[in-house]
């Protein structure tokens, strides 16, 4: 009895079609979980176990397949016993939806890849199984998801993004981490959220979790399979989360600084205006007292920032005439998100993060003054005599530092020694002489410490002058 002969005594009903393609969406082959394209057995019902044709009249048992010539193989209608529910195969580590193919003498399960000996990811993996790091008492097993047609619905809880290739599986606390993130859990961390005590590496299981519920204090998320804690203050931080590098803001009438959110999603009212915060809109919030506001509510919708010379003014949307490709923060000269709020001068096209503008933490920005394109040509000219003035007030500096070091040197070299009998003398002699040595060294260190930092300098003011040049073009 075949796999579509068995699935119709057991009242399934197909329809057959000469040539299936999906037109109104794809459906996937129940045996080898492929897309289907071409001859097919499809069910009446949505969701019901469609196959290709050549997969229905595989036979119900397999006779010694390359991949397992010591014995037959029975096709098993059931999924393993895991809590997951997937179907594990034992040959490949891979994880799929797809019907097993079970050796009863060796109990193991091979998925149809496997028995068909068709090439594809993932070597025989044996005893591939790791100890979780501190405070969880269960072993991970590193599957393979890349054949997975579900993946969408399964998240790493470090990072907290689709499972899309190979990951550590926690059976008892259905807990996955990608194979990439696991190794870069920190142990311990200072977090930008909350700088005031370090955050602990934490490990949650199943059973805790279902009683205690924790959120992370920063993004609002239920936290589970990992958290970083605070354990003096009592907040938990998702490891992507707590690993942030986001500047917090600092705002008048405010007494702690509030950071950027550009999605939340939960509950909770804006602490100025009482509406409720949610829709997955953009808000801004304190971590220590864990309020939030919306944008327009807390930060100052115009204003001027030493960066720039016009009003820079709040938008939620990107400036017109932006290439994306091309969209970066005047400030920090990086690359920005379109989906973000900036502030910004409309009328030099100047655009500047939130946290650049408002943050108290972060470096001088560029003095650059545009003021229209028809003084541009003078403008280009003032920004070129600015930035050789600032080259010329740099080798002034250094030109200074070398000649405290020169005065330090002609007066090691004119201090006098008191004469002594011919044994001290000639101790004195090799003692000077080391010491002449060593601060030619650290001479040599010096000059070549400024020779680096001037070449800093002078690579920092060419790409500012290019950048300058390349909006006068604009």
């Amino acid at each position: 009895m075949n796999i579509l002969q068995r699935l119709i005594s057991n009242n399934y009903e197909f329809t057959f079609h000469e040539f299936f393609e999906g037109k109104y969406g794809a459906k996937y082959c129940s045996v080898c979980c492929e897309v289907i394209c071409g001859p097919a057995y499809i069910a009446e019902e949505d969701g019901g176990n469609s196959m290709h044709k050549s997969c229905a009249e595989l036979p119900g048992k397999i006779e010694r397949p390359p991949s397992h010539p010591q014995h037959d193989l029975t096709i098993q209608y059931g999924f393993n016993q895991n809590p997951l529910k997937y179907m594990i195969c034992d040959g490949c580590s891979h994880v799929s939806l797809g019907l097993k193919f079970r050796c009863k003498i060796c109990k193991i399960n091979l998925d149809f890849h496997c028995i068909s000996n068709h090439h594809h990811r993932g070597a025989i993996l044996k005893d591939k199984e790791v100890l979780f790091p501190k405070y969880h008492p269960h072993k991970l097993q590193l599957l393979y998801f890349s054949a997975f047609k579900a993946r969408d619905s399964l998240f790493c809880c470090c990072c907290l993004k689709s499972i899309l290739d190979s990951a550590y599986v926690c059976f008892p606390c259905k807990l996955f981490i990608h194979e990439s993130c696991f190794d870069t859990i920190p142990e311990r961390i200072n977090s930008s959220f909350h700088p005031q005590h370090p955050l602990l590496q934490r490990s949650i299981i199943s059973t805790t979790a279902a009683k205690e519920p924790r959120y992370c204090q920063a993004c609002g998320e239920r936290v589970e399979g990992i958290e970083l804690r605070c354990q003096k203050c009592k907040y938990s931080f998702h490891v992507s989360c707590g690993k942030r590098t986001t500047p917090g803001l600092t705002l008048d009438g405010q007494e702690h600084k509030l950071f950027y959110l550009d999605y939340w999603d939960h509950s909770g009212d804006c602490s100025v205006c009482k509406n409720p915060c949610e829709g997955g809109a953009a808000i801004c919030r304190c971590i220590q007292r864990g309020e939030n506001f919306h944008i327009n509510c807390i930060l100052p919708h115009q204003l001027k920032h030493e960066s720039h010379d016009h009003d820079l003014t709040l938008t939620n949307s990107v400036v017109p005439r932006c290439n994306p490709d091309e969209y970066h923060c005047d400030v920090c000269e990086t690359k920005g998100d379109i989906k973000r709020h900036v502030y910004h001068c409309e009328e030099c096209y100047y655009i500047a993060h939130i946290e650049c503008v408002l943050a108290e933490d972060q470096d001088p920005p560029l003095k650059m003054i545009l003021k229209s394109k028809d003084d541009s040509e003078q403008q280009s000219n003032d920004n070129v005599q600015e930035v050789e003035a600032e080259e010329h007030i740099e080798k002034m500096e250094e030109a200074k530092d070398v000649e405290e070091i020169n005065e330090s040197e002609e007066s090691d070299d004119d201090d006098p020694s008191e004469e002594s009998d011919d044994d001290d003398h000639q101790s004195e002699e090799s003692s000077d002489e080391s010491e002449k040595k060593s601060d030619e060294e650290q001479k040599t260190k010096k000059l070549n410490k400024l020779a680096q930092d001037v070449k800093g300098k002078i690579d920092k003011l060419s790409f500012k002058l290019k950048r300058i040049e390349e909006k006068l073009e604009l």
